[in-house]
């Protein structure tokens, strides 16, 4: 990946962490370009009580291609 590519996503996860959205939590960024998060199930939904972990993993051509989540 790219160096440019490296600055926008620290940059980008940076903002996450200071203003995450609502229901979603930053857990881990590591060196092999995965980002770990955790989702709380929308209110109202039959997901209301649940926490989804989800990984992203960036490719070397990230942002054409979107991330991956598992």
């Amino acid at each position: 990946m790219n160096g440019s590519i490296l600055k926008l996503l620290h940059r980008q996860n940076q903002e996450l962490k200071k203003s995450p959205p609502e229901g979603i939590t930053i857990i881990n960024v590591d060196e092999s370009h995965t980002i770990q998060v955790e989702i709380e199930g929308p209110s109202d939904t039959p997901y209301s009580d649940g926490l989804f972990r989800v990984k992203l993993c960036f490719t070397s051509e990230f942002p054409i291609e979107a991330p991956k989540g598992k």
